[in-house]
């Protein structure tokens, strides 16, 4: 899924190597299947079936993370849209090797005028059908929770009560670490080192959406891979949002979706989407935390002010 995972174990069981590989495997077969450009994956051909305006029927997991991504395209109001893969390829992010790039100028305007969203695509049971052919999803904003999850899921089905999963910047804590709460830092997004650090609660999964993940400069101006599906272009009002969430998934699509909203609606999106904390960093470097984490954020750099604000 183009990043890194590691899973930090606090517990001693000799079924520990094999549940590690069963994880790995389990990572590889899901990045391989809902990589929405690889010819042989589920996902592509579920892109194929719907662009020919035929029914899919899709595996178990993927139904299960489609409706997972339609319950947070509503709750969102449309801000978290893995509908938006036409655009994701037009700009060049479906592509991690290739430097961002122009999109079509005709295209972008005809995405602007009317597009497909994920409220077109219809789920009965495991069939996937479509009202619009021009629909491409892409499930880059939340699947790697979901396969933090899935990581969880098997951890604890083989005994495992205190570890960290994490998926470039997708995390979730069961338990504790033996001295000490997890503890995980919050990335500066403009330099190198972190601003902060938090302590995680024992059943805590936590996302960072950040601009300077996929980013470079396209006719002047910056470019990532942070889409806003109502514009098809890049939302330059934000550099990073990291929320806190029950599980991984909620947290991967969340913290895409509060990130697109930007600096008016982005707690109101937070109250739709049950997030119970988060963390903004406003394009201006602005920092705005949610009171409910004041208790364990703590500040590492001195010039980092945080304007607490009530959910």
């Amino acid at each position: 899924m183009a990043t890194m995972y590691s899973i930090v174990v606090a517990d001693e069981s000799p079924e520990l190597p094999a549940t590690l590989a069963a994880i790995e495997q389990d990572i590889q077969r899901l990045g391989r299947e809902w990589y929405a450009w690889n010819k042989d994956g589920e996902l592509a051909r579920l892109n194929n079936a719907l662009a020919a305006g035929q029914p899919f029927e899709a595996s178990t997991e993927l139904a299960d993370v489609l409706q997972r991504s339609g319950t947070a395209h509503r709750s969102s109001d449309g801000a978290f849209d893995p509908a938006v893969g036409p655009m994701v390829e037009q700009w060049g992010f479906n592509d991690a090797e290739r430097a961002a790039q122009s999109p079509d100028a005709a295209k972008l305007r005809a995405w602007q005028a009317s597009h497909a969203t994920f409220a077109d695509l219809r789920i009965d049971g495991r069939t996937v059908t479509s009202v619009r052919r021009d629909i491409k999803i892409d499930l880059g904003a939340i699947g790697k929770g979901y396969a933090v999850d899935r990581a969880v899921a098997e951890l604890r089905r083989n005994g495992i009560r205190n570890a960290l999963v994490n998926a470039g910047g997708n995390l979730r804590a069961i338990g504790r670490h033996p001295q000490h709460p997890w503890r995980i830092a919050v990335r500066n997004p403009r330099a190198a080192g972190a601003v902060a650090t938090i302590e995680l609660q024992p059943d805590e999964s936590v996302s960072t959406s950040g601009d300077y993940e996929r980013a470079g400069t396209v006719n002047g101006k910056r470019a990532h891979h942070l889409l806003d599906p109502r514009t098809g272009e890049p939302a330059l009002h934000t550099m990073a949002v990291t929320v806190f969430a029950p599980d991984a998934t909620l947290a991967d699509a969340a913290s895409t979706a509060l990130f697109v909203a930007g600096p008016a609606r982005w707690l109101q999106m937070a109250k739709a989407l049950r997030i119970p904390g988060a963390i903004r960093f406003d394009a201006d470097g602005h920092v705005q935390a949610t009171r409910s984490l004041k208790s364990r954020l703590h500040v590492s750099e001195r010039t980092l002010a945080v304007e607490w604000v009530d959910l």
